[in-house]
């Protein structure tokens, strides 16, 4: 670190997507615990990468935020959680239909209200990503990951050509 210039901090690559994804898989053997967590894992990274949103834009997300019939998402200042995207700027995203099919059954499975990821208590899960930890440890990637190490440009690219999101 000369000049006190600090490292670049790792991105996720497409490899690194990969084995993420491919950690989320239910395998044979696996314990219904932890095949519901994969299932669980796999939604919020699939929803991390459709939409690009940061962990509070997605922790606040609420299932009203979603446009069934024009697959939009819509991230927006949500005064009754205290809460608004970060410098204020609010959006619409395309998500595709099967996404959001697969989203809404969620939520007449799961039999939630509100929120598309709350916490145990069903409030807004401020550690979020915490599940993130569990899945790279199992992909085997030894650095410590966030989604604020995601580059955009790359991130847009993979969004892109992203297939078979939760089979």
């Amino acid at each position: 670190m000369a000049g006190g210039c600090k490292d670049e901090a790792p991105v996720f690559t497409q490899e690194k997507w990969t084995a993420i994804m491919d950690a989320t898989i239910a395998r044979k053997g696996d314990a219904d615990g932890l095949i519901a967590r994969k299932a669980e894992e796999r939604i919020r990274l699939t929803f991390f990468r459709f939409t690009a949103c940061l962990d509070m834009e997605v922790a606040a997300a609420e299932y009203s935020d979603i446009d069934a019939k024009t697959c939009l998402f819509h991230v927006n200042a949500k005064p009754h959680l205290n809460w608004q995207p970060k410098r204020l700027v609010e959006r619409e995203i395309v998500l595709p239909a099967e996404f959001v099919k697969c989203l809404l059954a969620r939520r007449v499975a799961k039999n939630s209200s509100r929120l598309l990821f709350p916490n145990a208590v069903g409030n807004v899960d401020h550690n979020l990503i915490g599940f993130l930890k569990s899945a790279a440890k199992r992909a085997r990637i030894a650095e410590h990951e966030t989604f604020h190490k995601i580059d955009a440009r790359r991130h847009s690219t993979m969004r892109r050509d992203l297939v078979s999101p939760i089979a």
